[in-house]
């Protein structure tokens, strides 16, 4: 999985390539564990990954723990059929922003 950032202001801008997998789903949540710590908003584009597992789900769910816990927020963003097939399986759709 590749991971581009960009911060503007108080937002940090993720876009996301490949899959958000056993291995990739760890790596996303250490690389972004301390970026997420001076911002207010984290957007995640997911237009370019094509298919996310548990682990993947898991260090989504960790990292909008932590933005919560801040009183932040994280958003995901043009997410295909199947990973947003996977959200609404999992009921996640409703804890998540999607857009």
């Amino acid at each position: 999985m590749t991971i581009t950032t960009t911060a503007k202001e108080n937002t940090l801008y993720v876009a996301l390539e490949g899959r958000i997998d056993t291995i990739s789903g760890p790596q996303l949540e250490r690389e972004l564990s301390g970026a997420i710590d001076n911002i207010d908003t984290l957007i995640l584009n997911l237009e370019k990954i094509d298919y996310v597992s548990s682990a993947g789900i898991r260090a989504m769910l960790s990292l909008h723990k932590k933005m919560a816990a801040k009183k932040g927020s994280m958003k995901l963003q043009n997410l295909n059929n199947s990973v947003l097939s996977v959200l609404k399986m999992t009921k996640l759709d409703s804890i998540f922003c999607v857009d």
